[in-house]
């Protein structure tokens, strides 16, 4: 018989992937822009929501893609 698992928590979500600490943070960064918290995506319509998160997950991972190739120019640099 399996046991339920148990749903992660953000902490245990972090420690495997480093990264999406960072990604929630520029999306968070992404909604404070244009004027919204995660708590306002409820009260939106679910179109708006789609394209407010779609824009927002574009922007981290650009932002992401940026701050891996700084690491990459920098070692790179380093070991020359």
């Amino acid at each position: 018989m399996d046991t339920p698992k148990k749903p992660k928590t953000d902490q245990q979500s972090l420690l495997e992937d480093p990264m999406a600490g960072l990604e929630k943070m520029y999306i968070e960064q992404y909604l404070a822009e244009q004027g919204h918290h995660w708590c306002d995506l409820a009260k939106l319509p679910a179109k708006e929501v789609k394209r407010l998160m779609t824009e927002a997950c574009m922007y981290a991972s650009t932002k992401l893609a940026e701050m891996q190739a700084k690491v990459g120019f920098r070692e790179e640099i380093r070991y020359r």
